[in-house]
């Protein structure tokens, strides 16, 4: 690519010179203008000389395969995307449970697990590090809809 262009600048440079040189010996008059008009479209051919070249068959550029290619990264974007949302509802899901068992009087550390419904991470299941708490256990079944099943507690009830 940049042997193409020094290629067309130099080309370029070279035609402005001959020009230069030739306007300077041409003598005023009819013929200068003649020199003028052949110098420019001369000029005119060397700027234009890479389009006259021009392959347009080498720029084989397909939608499917452009599309194919934007699939492919919107895919792995929504995969990054569902990944960060599920750790950021289980962090949050878990502060908002720990919260509850401190007004509940308990203190806990919990991990929440999600799982996909609908492309959107939901809250499934949940372990506490504490012995099982009826009235906490009931709040995040009906509150949060984890299932007393999918609760792990320290001590079983």
């Amino acid at each position: 690519m940049m042997g193409w262009l020094r290629e067309w600048l130099g080309g370029m440079i070279a035609a402005a010179m001959v020009m230069t040189i030739l306007y300077a010996l041409v003598p005023k008059g009819v013929l200068r203008s003649v020199a003028h008009l052949a110098g420019g479209l001369a000029l005119l051919v060397v700027i234009l000389r890479p389009l006259l070249g021009f392959d347009v068959e080498s720029l084989r550029w397909r939608y499917e395969d452009w599309q194919e290619a934007i699939d492919e990264q919107i895919a792995v974007y929504n995969e990054d995307n569902q990944q960060q949302m599920a750790t950021i509802i289980e962090e949050e899901t878990g502060a908002y449970i720990s919260k509850k068992a401190q007004a509940l009087g308990l203190t806990c550390h919990v991990q929440v697990h999600t799982e996909l419904r609908d492309g959107i991470p939901f809250p499934c299941a949940v372990a506490l590090d504490l012995p099982y708490n009826r009235d906490l256990a009931l709040w995040m079944a009906g509150e949060l809809g984890i299932p007393e099943e999918q609760q792990q507690w320290e001590v079983e009830p």
